[in-house]
């Protein structure tokens, strides 16, 4: 019994030996199983490290490769501006040698823009044969000359014509600096007139120095400036009325053949001037257009207006209306000089469509009468001027009554010149909405008659030609500005 009882002992001795030895070997093993990861993880971050490094030296050895290359690019310009530098050292030898010959104070200003001339080209990499010089100064000549550096310039034009030997190149130079001189005559005299606050002669200089070098930026900035000045005072001065679009039936069943069909026409609104232009408002537009001509475009050279007594008188360059007559309506105008005074301040000449529309009052016209603000011609008296009771001549603007718009003077006084050419037949053809005209003609519209004619020619259907050229005493316009 006794030896039974050892030997469960020994055995439960055993087993604790067992699990001694198995839970040592469990930690051993777990361990290792960490220092494994560590192991593991410290491999992948060294291996990171050794591209890293890698990478990093590539980098370095691909910009000492681009160091090296410029280096050698450097080599190579040194040397080009070692031989720029004994070719313009021997140019000075040899100016230097005819100065020496000649002692008058011409050649040495020469030599002295000569060593300031080779000062200039030793700072820069510039080709040292003659012609490319020759056409590197030119280049920069055309350069500050579009900036207007007119004095940078000239100044250049002085260096090239002194490094150059060639008689044609030196006549070359010679002519852009007469070119450039006038240019910085204009530019002088613009700026002391614009100084002393006289605006109007400014711009006229300032436009020809715009002529001279089109791209000269004062120029271009105080014309602007003129112009948009020049622009808010004429709308001040022409109070524009708005006038709603809207559907009308136009021309005159009992009318002439040019004014028939009637047909239903649609316009946009539009604004326009209550008064005919008058003789004061178009001399102020000639003296900041600064000609009777036309100064550009496709009717260059065109005459605007003819001076006449009545009319606008022109002494000593500057335009005026003749004494009394300022707020008579401008005559002898041909259409040129119409359509460009509207132009010029961003307005247009009314279409046919448009005068008749505002002549007959717009949303506001009575359907049944041809004349502006009257029922019918018994009326007509008081709200127009015609050959009955003109006294055969031109009245002063807004002394009849106006329309339902607040319009004057749209029956008789001066025919008024409308943008649309001229054709018999139009109103067969003419489309529904905002009509033009006909796209191409000999004559221009005329409407709403004169103090020269009948009362029915003064009705709001009348229509009239000329041609654009033409100018006659009784012919006018108003302005007109499409929404």
């Amino acid at each position: 019994m006794k030896i039974k009882h050892n030997k469960e002992l020994y055995i439960i001795k055993q087993n604790k030996k067992l699990k001694i030895i198995i839970l040592i070997t469990s930690i051993i093993a777990i361990i290792s199983i960490i220092f494994s990861i560590f192991g593991f993880l410290q491999m992948k971050k060294f291996k990171k490290n050794i591209h890293i490094t890698l990478v990093q030296k590539q980098v370095a050895e691909d910009k000492i490769k681009e160091a090296e290359n410029n280096l050698k690019r450097a080599i190579n310009v040194s040397s080009d501006l070692e031989k720029q530098k004994k070719e313009l050292e021997k140019i000075l030898k040899q100016k230097e040698l005819k100065d020496s010959t000649n002692n008058n104070s011409n050649n040495s200003n020469n030599s002295n823009r000569l060593t300031n001339s080779a000062i200039r080209l030793l700072s820069h990499s510039l080709p040292t044969d003659e012609t490319n010089i020759f056409s590197y100064y030119m280049k920069q000549v055309d350069t500050a000359f579009s900036k207007g550096k007119y004095d940078k310039a000239i100044r250049l034009l002085n260096d090239s014509r002194i490094l150059t030997k060639n008689s044609k190149q030196k006549d070359s130079i010679q002519l852009k600096i007469k070119e450039i001189a006038v240019c910085i005559d204009l530019h002088e005299k613009a700026s002391k007139l614009n100084f002393d606050l006289k605006l109007y002669e400014a711009s006229f200089v300032y436009e020809k120095l715009q002529i001279e070098n089109p791209t000269d930026p004062t120029a271009r900035y105080r014309i602007s400036a003129f112009r948009r000045e020049y622009t808010i005072e004429m709308f001040e001065e022409l109070k524009l009325v708005s006038v709603k679009g809207g559907a009308f039936i136009m021309g005159n069943k009992n009318g002439r053949s040019n004014e028939q069909p009637l047909h239903k026409v649609i316009l946009s609104d539009f604004q326009i001037s209550p008064y005919e232009i008058t003789n004061k408002q178009y001399a102020i537009f000639l003296n900041q257009y600064g000609s009777d001509k036309i100064k550009n475009g496709i009717y260059r050279g065109e005459k605007m207006i003819y001076k006449r007594e009545g009319g606008v008188e022109c002494n000593a360059g500057i335009w005026s209306a003749t004494e009394g007559f300022e707020n008579y309506p401008v005559i002898y105008v041909t259409w040129f000089g119409a359509n460009k005074f509207c132009e010029y301040y961003g307005l247009n000449l009314p279409t046919e469509a448009q005068w008749e529309y505002a002549a007959r009052g717009g949303v506001k016209m009575n359907k049944k009468s041809l004349f502006a603000g009257a029922n019918d011609e018994t009326e007509l008296d008081e709200f127009g001027w015609f050959s009955s009771n003109s006294d055969s001549q031109t009245h002063e603007v807004g002394t009849k009554i106006p329309n339902n718009l607040g319009l004057y003077d749209m029956n008789g006084n001066v025919w008024e010149w409308c943008s649309d050419w001229y054709h018999v037949q139009y109103y067969n053809k003419s489309p529904l909405k905002n009509p033009r005209g006909f796209v191409e003609g000999s004559y221009r519209v005329n409407r709403g008659g004169s103090w020269f004619d009948y009362i029915s020619n003064c009705n709001v259907a009348f229509r009239s030609s000329h041609y654009p050229s033409y100018s006659i005493l009784y012919i006018g316009f108003r302005v007109c500005l499409s929404v």
